[in-house]
């Protein structure tokens, strides 16, 4: 493990090799409810250490609600069998427009601070 001088030293000078996401061969070997719980016992830890109050009303399911939120919405495209499905078809009839797709959500996450990246994009 990096030291903490190390990890600041590279700090916003981090910059990506690849376009391929970096997983490791075991990524897929949990179940998402496993993931679920480890995910939610960590966060619940990481609350308590920011000292918030986890019996309040307000908070009392959050560590779950996250631990789902990464599991089964942010990061529900890095398993390959969620990965959309891609289709061609024969243009028949000869059409030669131009074909635009407006408003195809866009949901992904920062690899470096873990925010989500929202947002909407426009293909012709």
């Amino acid at each position: 493990m990096k030291n903490k001088e190390q990890i600041e030293i590279a700090g916003d000078n981090h910059f990506s090799k690849s376009i391929k996401t970096p997983l490791r061969p075991d990524a897929f070997d949990k179940s998402d409810d496993e993931k679920i719980t480890n995910i939610q016992h960590h966060f619940k830890k990481i609350m308590e250490e920011m000292g918030l109050d986890l019996t309040d009303d307000s908070l009392s399911g959050t560590p779950y609600r996250v631990a789902k939120m990464y599991v089964k919405a942010l990061f529900y495209g890095l398993n390959p069998v969620n990965k959309p499905k891609l289709s061609t078809f024969e243009n028949k009839y000869g059409y030669k427009k131009m074909l635009v797709e407006q408003h195809i959500n866009i949901d992904s996450v920062c690899e470096h601070r873990f925010l989500p990246i929202v947002g909407h994009a426009h293909v012709a």
